[in-house]
Formats: C-alpha cells, sequence, structure tokens
C-alpha cells in the first residue's frame, strides 16, 4: 500500500507532504504550507536530513531532536469522506458533513484528518463533547 507522511514544522508554518510506493520510495513531495527560507531548504535537502525513502522518514519521526521541533504523521494516501467519517466518530450530519468535506482543497482534507485527535484531547482536557462533523470542518477547528 502506498504510503503519505505529513510533516510540520512546529517554529514555522513550513508543511510538506511526502508519498512513498509499494518499496517505500519516495514518488511525490509536496511542500503545502509557509514557503521555506533558503535555509530552511537547505537543511530539509540536505542528505542526511531529507527523507528519500519510507525507512528514512520513519527514523526523522522517531529521532528525539527532531520531534521537538517538526511533527510527522503517517497518514492515508488518499483520504476519502468515509475514512473522515469514520476517524471522527460518525458525530453529526453525514449529508451536511459530506457537502462541507468535498469543498475542501487536498491540503485542507490531509489537515482535517490529522487535526481530529487533537480536537479529541482539546475536548478531553475541558470535559466537552466533540463538536459536530460539520462544525469541525465548517469552522476549520484543525487551524486553531
Amino acid at each position: 500500500m502506498e504510503t503519505q507522511y505529513y510533516m510540520k514544522s512546529r517554529r514555522s508554518g513550513a508543511e510538506h507532504c511526502f508519498s512513498y510506493d509499494l518499496n517505500g520510495n519516495l514518488i511525490a513531495f509536496k511542500s503545502v504550507g509557509e514557503p521555506l527560507t533558503t535555509k530552511g531548504w537547505e537543511w530539509l535537502l540536505s542528505p542526511e536530513i531529507f527523507p528519500y525513502n519510507e525507512a528514512r522518514i520513519q527514523a526523522l519521526q522517531s529521532h528525539p531532536t527532531l520531534r521537538k521541533n517538526i511533527e510527522i504523521k503517517a497518514v492515508p494516501i488518499s483520504i476519502t469522506f468515509e475514512d473522515f467519517w469514520n476517524e471522527y466518530g460518525k458525530i453529526g450530519t453525514k449529508a451536511v458533513a459530506k457537502r462541507k468535506f468535498e469543498k475542501l482543497k487536498p491540503e485542507e482534507v490531509i489537515k482535517a484528518f490529522i487535526g481530529i485527535e487533537k480536537e479529541r484531547t482539546k475536548k478531553k482536557l475541558d470535559n466537552t463533547a466533540m463538536p459536530y462533523a460539520e462544525t469541525y470542518l465548517n469552522q476549520k477547528r484543525w487551524e486553531v
């Protein structure tokens, strides 16, 4: 199965998606967040950092120093509404949530999917309920 990883800097708005084939080789790289500075590009493209294969990005994911500054998450290569709906917990009106989901850009779909866990954690700390899926999508709560 093809795999995709989402890398986000905790210091800047830099965000990147890396896609790997069945053999773990990099097949696509896309920068989706704030543009990197020249120094940022030099760091990312350096031979000891650039995740040219899936084993490399997994090593970066568990690197103790990098984990302080960079968040790396594995996400499905293609996130469907059903994937989102099941992960979110089927809260809300499915048809309305689906219409909101279909209006999202591809990079927003990834961010929304990854943000579900953050929203759950926040709601547990607040001791409040998860919002309806359509509210989560409409208010882009993953950005907060």
